[in-house]
């Protein structure tokens, strides 16, 4: 998947990696380019309606992973697709 250029600002892409590595939980943490991937693909889940709780559950089938994945998106929603802002919510 090509990222629109969003994805690509630099600053962007730091505040969101620095939010999501903050409240990574374990050890295996995915590359840099990895995790903006997956920001991008809840971004495109919230303009589909879904909440960051039905996000956080399609991350795997562990507390753990629904928590990374939830990470994701409330950073993605933070710096790429503010429209969504779980903040606001």
């Amino acid at each position: 998947m090509t990222l629109p250029p969003e994805y690509s600002d630099e600053s962007a892409r730091s505040k969101f990696l620095e939010g999501v590595k903050k409240n990574w939980r374990g050890d295996a943490m995915p590359t840099d380019d990895a995790l903006v991937q997956r920001g991008a693909e809840s971004c495109a889940l919230f303009g589909q309606g879904l909440t960051m709780g039905e996000i956080g559950e399609r991350g795997g089938s562990t507390e753990v992973e629904w928590d990374n994945a939830g990470a994701i998106a409330v950073y993605a929603s933070r710096t790429f697709c503010t429209e969504h802002n779980t903040d606001n919510l």
